[in-house]
């Protein structure tokens, strides 16, 4: 997904990505590790968490995706 245009979309296709089967590539999303955090960086982290097979990459995340991730409980603090 070329996240030039849509950069709000990069996070939810990171997800999606990490439950589909196959590769699931974001690019041109530099500019998401400059909003009020570093999406891809955050995205990558937490998924991982989750099982995803995930690779961060400058400009976005890879996801070889697996058919069922984990839960986790939330850690971020209000």
């Amino acid at each position: 997904m070329d996240a030039s245009r849509t950069p709000d979309l990069a996070p939810t296709i990171a997800v999606l990505g990490a439950v589909a089967s196959g590769k699931t590539t974001v690019f041109n999303a530099e500019h998401v590790r400059h909003k009020e955090t570093d999406r891809l960086h955050a995205m990558a982290v937490e998924l991982s968490k989750m099982g995803a097979d995930i690779r961060e990459r400058p400009d976005g995340p890879v996801d070889h995706g697996r058919k069922a991730a984990r839960g986790r409980a939330c850690t971020t603090k209000n």
